[in-house]
């Protein structure tokens, strides 16, 4: 391919630079891949309010990949904890971090409760931009692909 588009997909791989890298092999010499992702600062109210009531927090860990170009901060509200959670789950964020032990019910209602009590039902998602490039051969290289040609001949 010349080009990929991944928009809003690494985040939910557990080990997204091994997706990359499946990616990168599919491309031409000298194709890109143009992704958005999920960064490190995503949903850190949510996370804030489970540590401070010492539950687990499931999300994954997103780590800053490589070749980002760009970054953004948006600030979303939500009219409760309740709503951003659904709407986590209906774009399709089912993956959670290895080992997480899901909370219970009532942990969940503590921590929506708290949120709310807390929060301005805002949530920060921190938007990563990068892209991704397989090089085209050097000089060298198309030289040798010319030669292994020509002696095939």
């Amino acid at each position: 391919y010349d080009l990929i588009v991944a928009n809003m997909v690494f985040q939910w791989l557990e080990d997204a630079e091994k997706g990359i890298e499946r990616l990168k092999r599919l491309l031409k010499p000298g194709g890109r891949i143009m992704y958005s992702t999920l960064g490190p600062e995503s949903f850190d109210e949510w996370k804030m309010v489970l540590t401070a009531l010492e539950l687990p927090v499931g999300i994954l860990d997103f780590d800053l990949p490589r070749d980002v170009y760009k970054e953004e901060f948006l600030i979303k509200s939500y009219p409760d904890a309740r709503t951003f959670l659904r709407s986590i789950k209906d774009i399709g964020a089912g993956q959670a971090k290895k080992g997480y032990k899901p909370l219970s019910m009532v942990e969940i209602r503590a921590a929506c409760d708290e949120f709310d009590r807390k929060h301005d039902t805002s949530m920060t998602w921190h938007i990563l931009y990068g892209e991704v490039k397989r090089k085209s051969p050097g000089v060298v290289e198309r030289l040798k692909m010319l030669g292994s040609k020509s002696a095939n001949q």
